[in-house]
């Protein structure tokens, strides 16, 4: 058995047999309100976007950190050496038919991608209902009539609870 849509499966925890809308509903869900999204496509702001998130500090008057920091971001990411599936080739068609739910997952990804930064600087976003990139809160690990905490660390009781995937 070939392996298939791995990402949405380890998001909604369905190891094993046939993926349905439900599920990619529950992956999206999670990512929405469990991730902070990066893209490698965008790898120098998504780890900037990290660093002021989790308050990371690099002390930029250090030449040799400095260095270091770039050479993660800009060299780093070239060592693994493969050779890119052409899009629309065969082998592209066949693993976009395997992992169709991965596919839209990704898709969301990036307009979440969009939302969060929006969001982490301020600004107001407009939802557009047909993707549905809903504003960002990260639930605490013990939802039940408990607090959320908001993008910004303030919290809100919600009084309710959500599902979540085993651990």
């Amino acid at each position: 058995m070939i392996e298939n849509n791995w990402m949405t499966r380890f998001l909604c925890n369905k190891l094993g047999g046939q993926l349905t809308p439900d599920d990619e509903a529950f992956a999206k869900e999670v990512l929405r309100t469990k991730a902070l999204v990066g893209l490698v496509k965008r790898r120098n702001e998504s780890y900037h976007r990290f660093k002021d998130y989790f308050g990371w500090k690099i002390n930029d008057a250090d030449p040799k950190k400095v260095e270091c920091e770039e050479r993660f971001l800009e060299w780093g990411w070239n060592a693994s050496h493969y050779t890119p599936i052409e899009k629309g080739s065969e082998e592209w068609n066949l693993l976009k038919k395997s992992n169709t739910f991965d596919l839209k997952l990704y898709e969301y990804a990036e307009t979440l991608f969009e939302v969060q930064g929006a969001l982490l600087h301020g600004d107001q976003v407009q939802i557009d209902d047909t993707n549905n990139p809903p504003a960002i809160q990260i639930p605490d690990s013990k939802e039940v009539g408990g607090e959320e905490t908001t993008i910004d660390g303030s919290s809100s009781s919600t009084g309710t609870s959500s599902s979540t995937p085993d651990s």
